[in-house]
Parts: structure tokens; C-alpha cells; sequence
């Protein structure tokens, strides 16, 4: 895995869906990249992630939820 990629997977209603993200600079990026890629999809289901940013500050799964919760109030 590439220093600055975010991968993993969330279940959906047919299985399990993997994510590859590269270009995300931080937890609410990545939460915008999900949403934006996966709809409602990936709101609410079981899910792992794991990487870090360049930053090199890691995934932090909480909070990608959080901001995925406030996304998808706008």
C-alpha cells in the first residue's frame, strides 16, 4: 500500500464494497470522497478503513462517520 492511501470496505445490501481512496488530505475529505462515490450507501453500515494522509496522520473511522452524518444532512 502506496504511504498515502486510504483503503478498506463497508457492507452494503449485496456484499461487501472496497474502497481505494489516494487523494484525500483528511478525515472530512475522505468522508466527502465516500459520499461522493458511494451515495447513501455508505451511511450507517459496518465499515473499515485504514491509511494515513500526507500529513501522515492516520484514518480515524469516528470521525470520517461523523463527517459522513453531517454530509448527508446538507
Amino acid at each position: 500500500m502506496d504511504d498515502y492511501e486510504i483503503s478498506g470496505w463497508f457492507e452494503t445490501e449485496y456484499g461487501v464494497e472496497m474502497v481505494l481512496c489516494t487523494a484525500a488530505a483528511d478525515d472530512e475529505d475522505l468522508a466527502g470522497f465516500l459520499f461522493e462515490q458511494y451515495g447513501e450507501e455508505c451511511l450507517g453500515v459496518d465499515m473499515e478503513l485504514e491509511g494515513s494522509y500526507r500529513s501522515g496522520k492516520e484514518v480515524d473511522l469516528s470521525e470520517v462517520q461523523i463527517f459522513l452524518d453531517i454530509i448527508s444532512e446538507e
